[in-house]
């Protein structure tokens, strides 16, 4: 009897003290949880309620305390923040999907078979195709249009560049957009041959034809933008900028957000038009859990590959051009008053060290003192070593994509010569700047991967592991200082540091589980590392 009442107390105080702990909706622990908070400090285990973080530390702290449902024992696998991408492009990565793709294309013939083999599948009514370079193939010519006419004489065919600065149109395409021999105009180039059409568009001449596309439906935006979302969850993103959306766009992202169909989170900028210029100027800044619309984006110039990024001195493999502006200092000066009036981010596109520079210093007249504006430099892939002050001066951030380093390595010193190279992908002097560097891919143009990117800025290598002693290895992040990148930093980047990037109480509960440990495997073996959950507002949105 003694015996039965005994063991009744004992149940007894196990329920009460079971009773006594805080409900968690959901709790990981046996994890090795990598916090990136100022100390990057490592816990066990972390409690998440109603999307945010309420514990963390050893597994007895928080089990002893918590208790949930969802108690998920990780068998001692990494946990990071959220993967953030500061630069990417979101609805194109969805809208690539609809599109022929010519990522990794290794001759001219290659791109045209994957185009007739695309028209036999869908049928379509104009055909529009991404992502060759030539500057992988083992002739490095820029390509022209005299077989696509011969293959589709009377079907409109636009095949752009994977960077989208230039692009072969066919003949029909030409025609629809108005193009001729004499066709002018500032910040894009009609390349001729013998006065003839080749059909080779170099920025805004590529845009020119863009625009006779036919209008996409809202319909293929909803479905780029939901399609690109679950690609973004299987790499780790919880949060991303996107860099650059129309009216329409925009729009449409924001509703789907609102319909709670979006569970990434969306810093979106809005491009350069009429339309969201006015936005700017009569509307406020908005800043919500799941989108910001706060910055806009310019295009100071074009990119090396296509040799449009504005140089302040000739290409070396290219004597007789320097690239190009998109826009007079005038202009931009323009578009950054307008920003700093309406309280809102100016991001502005420079690869060429001319670019840079035009663009430090015009910034620089509308800022004329430090700040807490975080305008920002995007791709800054060739700078002057005299406009680091200017950067520091003006407070304006430098935002790198580490994997353009290693996607240009292979041509970058026949474009720039070895002396201006040294100028250029300077990740790790740009970091000295500020003490911090905004990470990203630049997706779709590079892959959808924040392993990636991690792994180019700490190795210096692609992803086929070359080259053996890394390019410009002196310029490489620290392991510590790429996962900032890709976290706290591209946070701080877009005014979101304060609840996301890192974990840390009250924080957004966000964040990813992998395989492996990127900080302390060896380097060779990152790529090879998987997505095992991406967790974004404490919900498992992705799970392998």
């Amino acid at each position: 009897m003694l015996r039965n009442l005994y063991a009744l107390l004992m149940i007894s105080a196990a329920f009460t003290a079971c009773k006594q702990k805080q409900v968690a909706d959901i709790i990981l622990h046996n994890a090795k949880i990598y916090t990136v908070d100022s100390v990057l400090s490592i816990k066990q285990a972390i409690a998440m309620k109603e999307g945010k973080i309420i514990a963390l530390g050893s597994d007895d702290e928080v089990l002893d305390a918590y208790a949930s449902q969802n108690t998920i024992d990780l068998k001692q696998k990494p946990v990071y923040p959220g993967f953030i991408d500061a630069h990417s492009h979101f609805y194109g990565l969805g809208l690539s999907r609809q599109i022929i793709d010519l990522v990794a294309t290794k001759s001219w013939d290659e791109v045209l078979e994957r185009t007739v083999d695309f028209h036999k599948k869908n049928k379509p009514t104009f055909l529009l195709g991404r992502g060759w370079d030539q500057n992988d193939w083992e002739r490095i010519d820029m390509p022209n249009n005299s077989k696509i006419d011969s293959i589709f004489p009377d079907l409109p065919v636009v095949l752009r560049r994977i960077d989208g600065h230039a692009a072969v149109a066919n003949s029909k395409a030409l025609q629809m957009a108005g193009i001729t021999s004499k066709t002018k105009m500032a910040g894009g180039i009609v390349v001729l041959n013998n006065n003839k059409l080749t059909g080779l568009l170099i920025d805004n001449a590529a845009e020119m034809v863009m625009k006779s596309i036919p209008k996409t439906t809202d319909i293929d935006i909803e479905k780029a933008l939901l399609d690109a979302q679950q690609v973004c969850i299987e790499n780790g993103l919880t949060s991303l900028t996107d860099a650059g959306l129309q009216q329409n766009e925009w729009q449409i992202l924001k509703k789907l957000i609102e319909e709670n169909k979006i569970k990434v989170r969306v810093d979106a900028w809005l491009s350069v038009s009429k339309f969201n210029c006015n936005y700017i100027a009569t509307t406020p800044p908005l800043q919500s859990d799941y989108l910001s619309i706060s910055t806009l984006k310019v295009y100071a110039d074009g990119a090396m590959g296509s040799r449009g990024a504005c140089m302040t001195s000739p290409y070396a493999d290219d004597i007789h051009n320097s690239g190009m502006m998109f826009l007079s200092p005038d202009s931009l000066k323009h578009m950054a008053t307008l920003c700093l009036k309406n309280g809102y981010q100016l991001a502005v596109h420079c690869i060429g060290d001319s670019a840079v520079h035009t663009t430090l210093t015009t910034m620089g007249q509308v800022l004329q003192r430090p700040n807490d504006k975080r305008w920002r430099i995007e791709h800054a892939q060739v700078v002057q070593k005299s406009d680091y002050s200017l950067f520091k001066q003006f407070s304006i951030i430098p935002s790198v994509q580490p994997t353009h380093a290693t996607s240009d390595m292979y041509w970058a010193d026949e474009r720039l010569g070895h002396e201006r190279l040294q100028l250029a992908y300077s990740y790790q002097s740009l970091l000295k700047i500020h003490d911090w560097l905004p990470l990203g891919t630049d997706f779709p143009i590079e892959k959808v991967s924040p392993l990636l990117t991690f792994f180019a800025a700490i190795h210096r290598r692609d992803s086929n592991n070359e080259p053996a002693l890394g390019f410009m290895i002196e310029e490489a992040l620290s392991r510590e200082e790429a996962l900032k990148g890709i976290t706290i930093w591209a946070a701080k980047a877009a005014f979101n540091e304060a609840n996301r990037g890192s974990l840390e109480l009250g924080k957004w509960a966000d964040m990813v589980v992998l395989s492996d440990d990127i900080m302390t495997l060896p380097a060779p073996d990152i790529p090879k590392v998987a997505i095992l959950k991406t967790v974004v507002a404490g919900k498992i949105v992705y799970s392998q």
